[in-house]
């Protein structure tokens, strides 16, 4: 469950480009604990960065979580199923 979790936290940062923990949590419908364990994994891996945010109210301007579009990427490639019979001949 982690990991989905985690996936769904990256995915919604990265489609988003930035979100703060409270957002987050409300749209994915996670416990900001949870939030906040997933995020400072996801900061020490260098996948996002912390920034701060805009100060809407007084007090402490709430900070946002940004993709990180150097940290990297994956690429997969499906080679198809394998076949039944080798493709050389026996």
């Amino acid at each position: 469950m982690l990991e989905v979790n985690e996936f769904l936290v990256l995915d919604y940062i990265r489609g988003r480009g930035s979100a703060t923990r409270p957002q987050i949590a409300r749209d994915l419908g996670l416990s900001a604990s949870s939030v906040s364990r997933i995020v400072g994994r996801l900061l020490r891996s260098g996948i996002v960065t912390e920034e701060a945010g805009p100060r809407e109210a007084p007090g402490r301007p709430p900070s946002r979580i940004v993709f990180n579009q150097r940290a990297g990427a994956v690429i997969g490639v499906d080679l198809g199923a394998p076949s039944a019979t080798p493709p050389w001949p026996t």
